[in-house]
């Protein structure tokens, strides 16, 4: 990824590789560093926009694999209640997509789920604490939240 930023007459390219690292309170997992918010409770847009804010290029957290499932499910001892996830059908109603605008190429669906439960509008979706699976429910309840991100080191090119 390659951001150029204009300051009069000069370019700042700003160029982001991988490093191997996280930065702190971030834990590795192959090419993503993941952080696990226990410490508050949200709704899912505030959840995301504080992942958003915290750090450029983060979101609530997308999963594409089995592996990477389990990986995060290792970590739910963590979290006392279900944890947001980055999945929605905010943009489509019955379309679901992640936050970070990534294809839906996995999933790992509760029983009976999505289901719009009673009628309501289920648009986001949580992964439940005690089993890992995914459970469509009410943008609105607070949850605890996990953050992804590409693991980057910035590197800043100038020319004048």
């Amino acid at each position: 990824v390659t951001q150029f930023i204009i300051n009069g007459s000069s370019l700042t390219v700003v160029l982001f590789t991988s490093d191997g690292h996280c930065d702190r309170g971030y834990l590795l997992y192959k090419d993503s560093c993941y952080h696990f918010e226990t410490e508050q409770v949200k709704n899912w847009q505030d959840a995301e926009a504080d992942c958003v804010k915290e750090n450029l290029g983060a979101e609530l957290v997308s999963i594409h694999s089995m592996k990477e499932q389990s990986w995060v499910e290792s970590y739910l001892y963590l979290a006392t209640s279900d944890v947001w996830t980055g999945l929605n059908d905010l943009g489509l109603p019955g379309m679901f997509m992640w936050s970070n605008e990534h294809i839906v190429t996995f999933t790992y669906w509760a029983p009976g789920e999505p289901n719009n439960h009673d009628g309501f509008s289920e648009d986001c979706v949580e992964m439940l604490h005690q089993t890992g699976r995914w459970n469509d429910v009410s943008c609105t309840d607070s949850l605890m939240f996990s953050t992804g991100q590409p693991r980057v080191n910035n590197t800043e090119v100038n020319f004048y």
